[in-house]
């Protein structure tokens, strides 16, 4: 009797180490994590701190940049632009002043007014009898422009003389303020008969428009690096040694069971 006692003693002994191996490590560190914060402990010489009843803290606010706001200064550029009326040669048409703000993200552009004379005109006529195309192209006063560089962009010229020479024009510059697109449109895209046809002293009206990106939000690596250097946590007590506690479990109950 006293031996069967013995062995069962053991054999229970055996089970509760196999049942504390078998039970998964998360439920502990949960039953562990629930008991911190549901029974905070409090030493006897500091005293739980009081909480007043609705009270409300505010945190102060990070200072970010808005955003709105590019590395674009304020001030103004003179830009020369030239247009092509036989598809190949380029001559100067007016100048065009640009306003940036940078405030606004944006900037206003003043056109120099262009009037066609005697030689013009005839050009920009056969151009239209011959369904070309009218060119454009903007660059910053004093500085060469190179035909690979330079924002060009173009229109039909049979289009350009049915909206009576009323032009659209957008500058799309990055963030520095570097004019790096151009895009060039007219009320009407068909051509047909035109109300005013070009002579000597036709004008061209102009308008335009500043595109500035947006600077994009920039990403927080603050996170990312605090999580490479915590590493993975720790293993617990069990994780560590239950090979060895199966094995000495298993060496006590064989060597019990021979006596």
């Amino acid at each position: 009797q006293r031996t069967a006692r013995g062995m069962a003693c053991r054999c229970g002994l055996v089970l509760t180490m196999l049942a504390c191996l078998i039970l998964p490590t998360s439920q502990f560190e949960q039953a562990r994590k629930k008991d911190k914060t549901t029974t905070p402990k409090y030493s006897d010489k500091k005293a739980a701190p009081k909480v007043k009843p609705n009270v409300q803290t505010r945190t102060p606010k990070k200072k970010t940049r808005k955003p709105t706001e590019t590395y674009m200064d304020d001030g103004v550029l003179t830009y020369t632009m030239e247009h092509s009326l036989d598809g190949k040669t380029f001559t100067k048409r007016s100048e065009l002043t640009v306003k940036f703000s940078r405030g606004k993200n944006a900037g206003e552009i003043s056109f120099e007014e262009y009037t066609f004379d005697k030689e013009t005109a005839q050009q920009f006529r056969e151009l239209v009898d011959s369904g070309g195309y009218y060119r454009v192209r903007v660059y910053p006063k004093g500085v060469p422009g190179d035909d690979n560089a330079v924002p060009m962009a173009s229109v039909k010229a049979c289009s350009l003389e049915m909206s009576n020479f009323l032009e659209a024009l957008t500058l799309h510059v990055d963030i520095y303020g570097n004019l790096v697109a151009l895009d060039y449109k007219t009320p009407f895209h068909i051509c047909g008969r035109p109300k005013k046809k070009v002579s000597q002293g036709t004008s061209v009206r102009s308008k335009g428009r500043i595109s500035a990106p947006l600077e994009g939000k920039k990403p927080d690596l603050t996170k990312l690096v605090l999580a490479e250097n915590k590493g993975p946590p720790p293993k617990t007590f069990f994780q560590k040694y239950w090979m060895y506690m199966l094995i000495a479990g298993l060496v006590f109950l064989t060597t019990s069971g021979g006596g």
